[in-house]
């Protein structure tokens, strides 16, 4: 499901965060993504926009973007790709 962040205006020139997860992802996993985007969320002065991507309900997202492995998070701002990151992470 895609939950992006109402707070940010979608033609701002925020950066968006594109977290893509299986629905399986392990607990520990969804814990870590969880404190990430709030995290970010709450860093003053950053505004990300941050979109869960699950990949069963989104698989042409997925795709699109080239992911084969979960998680894993992109970061885009103005339409170009400035990382990406595989794998799980810490918080």
């Amino acid at each position: 499901m895609l939950h992006p962040n109402p707070s940010v205006s979608p033609n701002s020139d925020s950066a968006v965060l594109l977290v893509f997860h299986a629905p399986t992802a392990t607990d520990e996993t969804q814990h870590q993504q969880a404190q990430l985007t709030d995290r970010l969320q709450r860093s003053p002065g950053l505004t990300t926009r941050i979109i869960h991507i699950d990949a069963s309900q989104h698989p042409a997202v997925v795709l699109s973007f080239g992911v084969t492995h979960f998680p894993t998070l992109i970061l885009v701002q103005r339409g170009v790709e400035l990382v990406r990151h595989e794998g799980t992470y810490s918080a």
